[in-house]
């Protein structure tokens, strides 16, 4: 069985392919906490950090963030003065564990083990991010391009084209990655077997990640 000490765990894929399916299901997993919208901000939180902010500032960075607004209307976002305490160690592998560990608690769930996140762009990011977070972990889910396509359409208004590339960008990346790392470190997801049967899926990501299903789930 993995370690579960590794982490963080980041979900990404090319858009409308099921990233948003699997972060509702894998918060159903013991000692794993994924918040309930996308960060968006650790690239350039990461970058800040690395040009030598003060914390007032990244507090300030933090509190424009969409991530904040989205947060805050769940009613679950820290104040000005809790966040400076969360980023008393502004570097990210400590500060973004911090307030993971926040807003779990603001949420009324355990205490976890790995937090995680799903924003399917940090695809493009994942170089940039093991040299922040060495032992993280990705999940990454591949859908059908045609129907991934036809739902980027769908949704936003995107050309089949567009849409295809942007399929064709994220598997690439996703083959090398996989290619480059440990099977430990990365995993693939396939949204078919995902939405045709969960349970076996989820069971399969469990034992990868070491951790059991919440019996709620």
């Amino acid at each position: 069985m993995s370690d579960p000490g590794a982490g963080p765990l980041f979900i990404v894929g090319a858009p409308r392919s099921g990233t948003s399916l699997l972060r509702n299901l894998v918060r159903s997993c013991d000692g794993i906490y994924l918040p309930p919208d996308e960060t968006q901000f650790i690239p350039a939180y990461i970058e800040r950090v690395a040009k030598g902010e003060s914390v007032a500032s990244l507090a300030a960075f933090l509190d424009s963030t969409a991530f904040c607004t989205h947060m805050r209307k769940r009613g679950i976002w820290p104040s000005r003065a809790e966040l400076m305490d969360i980023l008393t160690n502004p570097a990210p592998s400590v500060a973004v564990s911090a307030l993971m560990r926040y807003l779990a608690a603001s949420e009324r769930l355990p205490a976890f083990v790995v937090w995680g996140d799903k924003t399917p762009r940090y695809i493009y990011f994942l170089g940039d991010f093991r040299a922040v977070f060495p032992r993280m972990r990705v999940l990454f889910v591949v859908r059908d391009p045609r129907d991934a396509a036809l739902s980027m359409r769908e949704a936003w208004g995107r050309s089949l084209v567009r849409g295809a590339v942007a399929w064709r960008d994220a598997a690439r990346i996703a083959r090398e990655h996989a290619d480059k790392y440990s099977p430990d470190d990365a995993m693939m997801v396939y949204y078919e077997a995902l939405a045709a049967e969960p349970e076996t899926v989820m069971a399969q990501i469990a034992s990868w990640l070491g951790v059991g299903l919440s019996s709620s789930a």
